[in-house]
């Protein structure tokens, strides 16, 4: 099969369309599937001239072009020059000539922005000399692309905050975050979407607030970087973790993306009631270490008992890990998930022996509150159903309050 690659600029794309000679309904063609969205944003691209990819035809016997690949951005190119679409002034990153030609149709755009339009080549690879069998090979090659993770979409975001992530992932290999030692790698740039929700968080100074991959793609495009205090609590807490997964050779913690980011957050509120938190790594790594070996035996034979955690009452603990393993999984990221696993962690922590200094630092309110919620869970019949009303008492809004 040869592939002969050509440039044409829109209006001959568009011209050979009207007259047949490019066929966007072959036989093997899906319909016209794109939203008018996505449509305004390959327009979009276009009128800032950014790259397009290529488009794919099979020239057969009769040496017409039948679209391989590419129907659904010739169809949107042909719709909008035929004033079916109109532009898309408010797409991101913020452009001052795009955003006043907003809700135009493309008569309507100044002669000048319709002709560089029309000039604008895209590449365009003619199939001849092929067998049966490979235009169709091709089309199936080229439609199962890599899907992409909201993380590795933000990568090409290039600026401050991007870089800024980049360096805390760096820091991150370099204290010995690894799958070895927390039980995930950095597959898919898992630690770049930890990392980043944590920076907000921090910002936010609440876990109040749902972090979605909207708003992060939002934080890395405008690219003014997170500030410096909360670049240096999300090291600190990230050293944390690398310290605590290392302390006690031989217990690799099992964490998924939503478990470390309730560690992390953890970590960063013992360093602030602790500025010496590094001598307390010993105590601080047993805690953890117990709590995450206590809720994974929870999981699977539901008794506390069998074991001396260093827990005081294995009864309250079972039930906090109860509700922190019904909230752990890495897809639940709705704010009451993440409060709770707070809240059962500091509670865990509460009911630890080798945390009272720690624990005794917190202020007055947050122990009572620590205290009420750990009664509630005890007297619960179900403790997983007292998690959603506790999550609409008094106690979960002082929680909540920005620290």
């Amino acid at each position: 099969m040869k592939l002969t690659p050509s440039d044409p600029d829109l209006a001959t794309v568009y011209g050979r369309i009207l007259s047949k000679e490019l066929d966007l309904q072959p036989d093997f063609q899906r319909n016209e599937v794109w939203s008018e969205h996505k449509k305004t944003r390959l327009i979009d691209s276009i009128l800032r001239e950014w790259h397009v990819p290529p488009i794919h035809v099979v020239v057969d016997s009769d040496n017409r072009e039948q679209v391989l690949d590419g129907k659904q951005r010739l169809s949107a190119i042909r719709d909008f020059i035929e004033g079916k679409l109109r532009v898309d002034g408010e797409i991101e990153p913020a452009d001052p000539e795009i955003r006043q030609l907003g809700g135009l149709l493309y008569g309507e755009l100044p002669p000048r922005i319709r002709r560089r339009f029309e000039l604008f080549t895209i590449r365009l690879y003619s199939l001849t000399d092929y067998k049966p069998g490979e235009p169709a090979e091709l089309f199936y090659r080229l439609n199962q692309p890599v899907v992409l993770t909201s993380a590795e979409q933000r990568n090409a975001y290039f600026g401050r905050t991007r870089d800024q992530v980049r360096a805390l992932v760096k820091h991150a290999g370099s204290v010995g975050i690894s799958a070895e030692t927390i039980g995930f790698s950095n597959g898919r740039m898992a630690y770049d979407d930890v990392i980043a929700r944590l920076c907000l968080a921090l910002e936010h100074r609440s876990l109040d607030k749902r972090i979605t991959a909207s708003e992060i793609a939002r934080t890395y495009r405008l690219g003014s970087g997170f500030e410096p205090e909360t670049l240096q609590k999300s090291e600190n807490a990230i050293s944390m973790l690398a310290a605590v997964a290392n302390a006690i050779s031989g217990n690799r913690l099992r964490l998924n993306k939503a478990t470390i980011h309730s560690w992390l957050w953890f970590f960063s509120e013992v360093q602030a009631l602790s500025p010496d938190w590094k001598a307390s790594v010993r105590p601080i790594s047993t805690f953890v270490h117990t709590f995450e070996f206590g809720r994974h035996w929870v999981r699977r034979t539901d008794r506390t008992d069998e074991f001396d955690l260093g827990f005081q009452n294995p009864n309250r603990m079972a039930r906090v890990f109860a509700v922190f393993n019904d909230r752990a999984s890495s897809r639940v990221a709705d704010v009451s998930s993440v409060v709770l696993r707070d809240m059962m962690i500091w509670i865990g922590a509460a009911n630890h022996k080798r945390m009272p200094e720690i624990v005794a630092r917190l202020r007055r309110e947050r122990l009572e509150t620590i205290e009420i919620i750990s009664r509630q869970l005890e007297a619960a019949e179900n403790p997983l159903e007292l998690a959603d009303s506790i999550m609409v008492s008094p106690n979960a809004l002082f929680w909540n309050q920005p620290k």
